[in-house]
């Protein structure tokens, strides 16, 4: 805890959301057609990045939605 800076931390949430979009590429899923459970657990965790109240500033948000 407390070693990397706010930026830093920010930096590597930017890396790891340009892999599961590249991994996603023009796919409706990530393994095909059909959703498997890393779709689930992708989507659990990126809507609580996504749906974060818009008056509240959050730059990976933004990231995401750019």
């Amino acid at each position: 805890m407390g070693v990397h800076s706010a930026d830093e931390i920010n930096e590597f949430g930017q890396g790891d959301l340009k892999v599961l979009s590249d991994m996603l590429a023009d796919k409706p899923f990530f393994f095909g057609d059909e959703p498997t459970s890393l779709d689930v657990v992708a989507f659990a965790n990126l809507a609580q990045i996504y749906f974060i109240d818009k008056e509240v500033s959050y730059l990976l948000r933004d990231y995401m939605t750019e």
